[in-house]
């Protein structure tokens, strides 16, 4: 019959996170919510997945 509706989903949600610009997008929202709120931890989620979307690359792209 084929892949049912929770693996499709979950092939999307794993190919989300491993794009950078996801990464930054949540770094952005983490950050902007944290300063809203004033909440350190939060700021610091924001400032990990900053770090993540610098270490990761965009799939297809060499670094060469």
């Amino acid at each position: 019959m084929g892949d049912s509706i929770m693996t499709k989903a979950w092939d999307w949600v794993i190919g989300r996170v491993s794009e950078p610009s996801s990464w930054a997008a949540a770094a952005a929202v983490l950050v902007g919510l944290s300063v809203m709120m004033s909440l350190s931890w939060m700021m610091w989620a924001g400032i990990v997945a900053a770090a993540m979307a610098l270490v990761l690359r965009e799939q297809g792209k060499s670094r060469d």
